[in-house]
């Protein structure tokens, strides 16, 4: 069987598109001085898509739209996934950046602020400067007033420990997951993050199948292992999930062009 194309970015978008996980990173994630002028209550997400063809390996186009200080003007927060060091992100971030503008000036609209993001899980120590200015060749100092610049934010989730992963327990789970998925004692952590959904209600198991499929992508866990632990930690029910949606996976197989939709078809099939 195949596995699914791109899956870290489609487990990340599927969690941080519900309104409550989004919430949830922005209140605990971003800088403080960013949170305090956010109305957490009025964040929406953006349906529009800037992403072109040649970005679409790049990004998880996922694009928060919130209202700071009450006024009628607004921070983007662009999510960007990555699994290995790139030295070319910040190319890749302005990319998106000018797409973004580019299509708010077409509309006749003022260009907004965006607060491009990135959430690091990978197995190497992130060795990359956070200034898109670093990555130009050096110059003299008197020239660096030609370079166009700007910061991104980087969630290297190596840095963190478990206690300081926060949020719902969704997002809880899904940092978590990104954290430990290449490391060799996986099962081990399952258990142990598994138990976060352990008070799930009955409207969100929906998710045990996002997880499935995202652990069927990315391991080599063998289903009836990690049905077994998910009706140890979560419940009899949650492991009927895991090999309903394994079955569904089998039948239906998972190809090169599965996408988020696919995902949430099998899911709704379920």
């Amino acid at each position: 069987m195949k596995k699914l194309n791109n899956p870290h970015d489609k487990f990340l978008k599927e969690t941080l598109s519900r309104k409550e996980n989004a919430v949830g990173f922005i209140q605990n994630y971003l800088p403080q001085e960013i949170v305090t002028m956010i109305d957490l209550d009025n964040i929406e997400i953006e349906k529009d898509s800037y992403i072109t063809k040649n970005l679409q390996e790049y990004f998880t186009d996922l694009l928060y739209k919130v209202i700071i200080k009450g006024e009628e003007s607004y921070i983007y927060v662009l999510f960007e996934h990555k699994s290995y060091p790139d030295k070319l992100i910040g190319l890749q971030l302005l990319e998106y950046l000018i797409q973004c503008w580019r299509t708010k000036a077409k509309q006749k609209q003022a260009l907004p602020l965006v607060i491009p993001l990135v959430i690091y899980h990978g197995k190497t120590n992130w060795n990359i400067g956070l200034r898109f200015s670093e990555i130009i060749e050096p110059i003299d100092n008197s020239l660096r007033k030609y370079i166009p610049d700007f910061e991104y934010i980087l969630y290297d989730l190596s840095k963190y420990s478990d206690d300081e992963i926060v949020g719902t327990e969704e997002l809880k789970v899904m940092l978590n997951l990104m954290k430990y998925i290449y490391s060799e004692n996986i099962l081990d952590k399952l258990r142990e993050i598994f138990k976060i959904l352990s008070h799930i209600s009955d409207t969100n198991l929906d998710y045990i199948s996002t997880i499935t499929i995202y652990l069927m992508s990315t391991t080599e866990i063998e289903i009836k292992e990690l049905a077994k632990i998910m009706t140890e930690t979560i419940s009899e029910k949650g492991g009927e999930i895991a090999m309903t949606t394994a079955q569904k996976i089998k039948k239906e197989g998972i190809n090169e062009g599965i996408n988020l939709g696919r995902m949430e078809g099998i899911k709704e099939g379920i």
